[in-house]
């Protein structure tokens, strides 16, 4: 039902006083429905979300994981790569000699501990040019710089050292140049002969 009222102005209002029953649980039914569906779909909606994410996951799951097997390997095939080195490079028949590009001895076999009498310990406390007969080391240096400066990839030559006890010693020297992936020179490598 609805009444009419006159505020002090003079305006009229009408006021609902009641309303049909029906009415208002049509109304409340409609919502309720409406909230409903609106639920069904959002869950619809985090559900089909959450399977792409899923999927996304599981994918970028079995790229790490071929990621880190084939690191895995990498790792493997390098360990096994420097023991066949460091095998190759102890027991060489011939002496063996890792050297900073300042001249410094960083690894030094047995052999070329034989060669020069010096051992493994002294060696690494000095540089090649300090053994090397000084007559040698002008020719010893032109070849250092041309593998610095690319013009070689490898040399050979004769020269003498000075053994630890003073005598000279002839050796056959093959040097070559180690890189980085870059092309950044690294450090030599040297393999010495003693032909005395």
């Amino acid at each position: 039902s609805a009444a009419a009222l006159r505020d002090p102005r003079g305006l009229h209002w009408i006021v609902v006083t009641g309303l049909p029953e029906a009415d208002v649980m049509a109304q409340i039914d409609l919502n309720t429905r409406t909230t409903i569906l609106l639920c069904v779909a959002a869950s619809l909606a985090a559900i089909w979300l959450g399977m792409i994410i899923a999927r996304k996951l599981a994918s970028a799951n079995q790229r790490l994981e071929a990621e880190i097997a084939e690191r895995q390997r990498k790792e493997h095939a390098l360990r096994e790569s420097e023991e066949r080195f460091k095998g190759a490079f102890q027991y060489s028949a011939i002496g063996m000699a890792l050297v900073s590009l300042e001249g410094q001895w960083l690894q030094v076999n047995a052999q070329l501990c034989a060669i020069v009498g010096y051992s493994e310990a002294e060696l690494l406390a000095t540089t090649f040019q300090s053994i090397t007969h000084p007559d040698d080391l002008a020719a010893d240096m032109t070849y250092v710089r041309r593998l610095l400066n690319g013009k070689l990839d490898t040399f050979t030559m004769e020269k003498r050292y000075i053994h630890k006890d003073g005598r000279i010693i002839w050796v056959v020297i093959a040097g070559s140049l180690v890189k980085n992936e870059a092309g950044a020179p690294l450090y030599f490598v040297a393999q010495i002969e003693d032909i005395t």
